[in-house]
């Protein structure tokens, strides 16, 4: 049995050099002579015929530009890793979700387990977050869940203003990773994971309108800060019907208070001079003030009985995107349904990026292997890298003018 499983290791291992050499370029003769062996001896290591020692391994990961613990395959899960993989695809099941997007989940899964090989390579420390005062049940209350939310942005700074920040960068910079994945629009708005090795990781979806995406971020920041004893949590906050998980209900709550805190809404309504009842076109000033989407504006001012639920009805039934070109607002293209491929950059988490750029420069890993790791191509990454090259260049001529001598 020991045997049969060395050898079936010794054959995946051989495959993986394969696929490797070839990811690199190289031939298996030239290979060989780079490593002045035979071609034979190449061909019977990718057949599975000829054990690799740790030595030759080594030159072998050297030569294809990786790193030795690639070829090697996926390291022995821990237990709680299973359990959260697990966890993962019986919450994508119970979504229903199409096909297509079942393989956009493995591949954001399988970019989850090069950062955490990545954060292990460097010694990255999870992030500590403060825990929330108190267990947040089904019995809680919504008042001490938008309390709670108050109370997250007293720590961030944020006081009752409309947020004056990307939210994506806010939350990244406190060490939480972001994705803004393609998937289909429904039925998945975003995803919460807590990975063993990462500690809490979102995703969103790409494919929603641009300020539907900010209520789904801070939707799934709730539950980093709600419900982190949770394994996974997929979100379906547009749903016709709503989710009827309470957790979810809680993370609307939060959602809702966090961007659109109550005393910031009844001032902006008086900052903005909104006299009377509240027509159309004052909520979508409202909206575009606080950022988030007409919908989420509409729902947040009933809650707060500032509009009833007939008066609810009648303005949902208006276009916004209209009444926002007559008022004078851009518009963006996901408003008026057009999808755009994301470039690799927005799609993944900054610090994800700065991992495999750190590799790459220590020379971890090869151009190839980095571009792999980053979901495109040479040309698009060396597109990138002279973009950031050039934004450095300018942002040092700002601060020592070209002009100023000695």
């Amino acid at each position: 049995m020991v045997a049969e499983r060395r050898e079936e290791e010794q054959r995946k291992l051989g495959q993986r050099l394969k696929q490797a050499r070839e990811a690199a370029g190289y031939s298996q003769q030239e290979a060989a002579e780079l490593l002045d062996l035979s071609r034979p001896t190449i061909a019977d290591i990718e057949a599975g015929r000829r054990r690799v020692d740790s030595l030759l391994l080594r030159e072998l990961a050297g030569l294809y530009g990786v790193q030795p613990w690639e070829l090697l395959g996926p390291a022995d899960e821990t237990s709680n890793t299973v359990q959260v993989r697990e966890a993962l695809f019986a919450e994508i099941e119970s979504a229903k979700v199409l096909g297509s997007d079942k393989q956009q989940i493995a591949r954001f899964w399988q970019t989850l387990e090069h950062f955490a090989r990545l954060s292990q390579e460097v010694g990255r420390v999870k992030p500590s977050l403060p825990e929330n005062g108190r267990g947040f049940n089904a019995r809680v209350p919504d008042y001490l869940v938008e309390a709670e939310a108050d109370q997250v942005r007293t720590l961030l700074g944020l006081g009752d203003f409309p947020l004056r920040v990307d939210l994506r960068y806010l939350i990244e910079s406190r060490g939480i990773p972001i994705f803004l994945w393609p998937l289909s629009p429904d039925p998945i708005s975003g995803l919460y994971l807590n990975y063993p090795e990462l500690g809490p990781v979102l995703l969103v979806n790409a494919s929603q309108v641009k300020w539907r995406q900010v209520f789904t971020l801070a939707h799934e920041f709730a539950h980093v800060w709600l419900h982190r004893q949770e394994h996974v949590v997929a979100s379906r906050i547009f749903a016709p019907q709503g989710d009827p998980r309470v957790i979810e209900r809680q993370a609307n709550t939060f959602a809702a208070e966090f961007l659109m805190p109550e005393e910031g809404v009844k001032r902006a309504i008086a900052l903005l001079g909104l006299e009377g009842p509240l027509m159309a076109q004052d909520v979508v000033r409202l909206q575009r003030y606080f950022g988030v989407s007409y919908k989420a504006m509409l729902v947040r001012l009933k809650n707060l009985r500032l509009i009833t639920q007939e008066y609810f009805e009648t303005l949902s039934r208006e276009s916004p995107v209209r009444i926002a070109l007559q008022l004078g607002y851009e518009v963006d293209a996901s408003e008026v349904g057009e999808v755009r491929d994301l470039p690799f950059y927005e799609q993944l988490s900054m610090e994800y990026m700065a991992l495999v750029f750190q590799a790459w420069e220590q020379g971890k890993i090869g151009e190839g292997k980095a571009a792999q790791l980053l979901g495109t191509d040479r040309h698009s990454l060396h597109e990138f890298v002279r973009f950031l090259e050039e934004l450095m260049r300018k942002q040092q001529e700002e601060i020592v003018p070209s002009e100023v001598g000695g």
